[in-house]
């Protein structure tokens, strides 16, 4: 899975109804998806924060990445 495919997380989807199962395997759901987002910013904050401001997620991660742009280095 590449970042850009797992931002679809961050917005909301509709419910939809079936009566198909559940694939098992080795999918990751979006409770996986969120804990490694977590552990990210967690781990490499700059990082994180930089990629969700680039893709204008919300404008709180742009000011903050700039903001820890400014005070590393």
């Amino acid at each position: 899975m590449n970042l850009e495919s797992a931002t679809k997380y961050f917005f909301c989807k509709t419910q939809s109804f079936t009566d198909a199962p559940r694939c098992t395997g080795d999918t990751l759901t979006g409770t996986d998806v969120m804990g490694a987002f977590g552990m990210c910013q967690s781990e490499a904050e700059l990082g994180f924060k930089a990629f969700l401001g680039k893709l204008s997620l919300s404008p709180e991660d742009s000011k903050r990445a700039i903001q820890l742009l400014s005070t590393t280095g």
